[in-house]
């Protein structure tokens, strides 16, 4: 006598195997529109934070600002962005900052939505509300620095975006 399984039993495995991918594959693409969320969350917050430390630093020690220009050569800096607001404006250091952070290697993790719009790029200095996953940095007339991030929940509707001020007391 062969042991073997009969067609039955193997079709009741096929049917389970079947349902616990339905069941999984539900749940994987939940995760993964809360872990955008959460990136879109952490970009925002790292943003916010490295521009208010630079701006303190330089608040602090003075001299000149310590940025990027370039992601090809890190140690190509900027090296006419002075401490002093008297040479340096916060509309140029902002320009810097985007350009730094776009350098450093943040992700838009909704980038299979806006890398067809052209809009692959997490910090912009101007920009419209609905590119999802980017951050909009602005300055306004007295010097307070204004980010900006929008993402969509995993239902693809557009949630409150998160929104911080920085303001520039050098």
């Amino acid at each position: 006598m062969k042991k073997a399984f009969t067609l039955i039993e193997l079709l009741v495995v096929v049917a389970i195997i079947g349902i616990l991918a339905a069941v999984g594959v539900s749940q994987i693409s939940g995760f993964t529109s809360a872990a955008k969320i959460n990136a879109v969350k952490a970009n925002h917050s790292n943003a916010v934070k490295f521009i208010s430390v630079e701006i303190k630093k330089c608040e602090i020690s003075g001299g000149f600002f310590k940025l990027k220009r370039s992601s090809g050569n890190p140690t190509l800096v900027y090296s006419d962005l002075s401490c002093s607001s008297s040479q340096t404006t916060t509309n140029q250091i902002v320009e810097a900052f985007i350009n730094h952070l776009n350098n450093e290697g943040f992700k838009n993790p909704f980038n299979d939505v806006v890398a067809r719009l052209g809009y692959d790029k997490v910090f912009f200095r101007e920009g419209t509300q609905e590119e999802i996953g980017q951050t909009v940095i602005k300055v306004s007339n007295n010097n307070i620095i204004t980010l900006t991030s929008v993402f969509k929940n995993s239902e693809g509707v557009m949630q409150t975006p998160i929104i911080s001020t920085i303001k520039d007391e050098r």
